[in-house]
């Protein structure tokens, strides 16, 4: 019996060496689950930033493309309008040289009806 004694307290504590090594897992376990939620947290954290960061970028997208629109908008109005200004300035120079053209016409007219009321008159004498 003297031997067995022995034997049974190494097998005592081999046993509670093998809770103990089974429990220094699963502390060690426990503290990687912990570990790993607490970088997926950081993760989530992270890319929830980063979603705030994208909508927001994609609303200033928006703005600034409502904004080239209006833009768009406003330079073909004042290229209408300014077509338009054209329009009536080439009107207005085209009705400038009609009355020019008709006083000259006018003048002329009455060069020719003096001329030939001298050539009348000369013929007469």
């Amino acid at each position: 019996q003297a031997l067995s004694w022995p034997y049974a307290e190494r097998e005592k504590y081999a046993g509670e060496m093998d809770k103990l090594r089974e429990e220094l897992e699963r502390v060690q376990l426990q503290g990687n689950k912990e570990k790993l939620l607490s970088e997926l947290d950081g993760i989530q954290a992270e890319l929830e930033k980063c979603n705030m960061v994208s909508s927001r970028l994609e609303k200033e997208k928006d703005d600034a493309c409502a904004d080239i629109d209006q833009s768009r908008d406003k330079y073909d109005k004042l290229q209408v309008k300014n077509q338009s200004h054209s329009s009536e300035r080439a009107l207005s120079s085209l009705e400038e040289a009609l009355n020019y053209r008709d006083k000259q016409m006018n003048q002329l007219r009455e060069q020719r009806d003096r001329a030939e009321k001298e050539n009348k008159e000369e013929k007469e004498l």
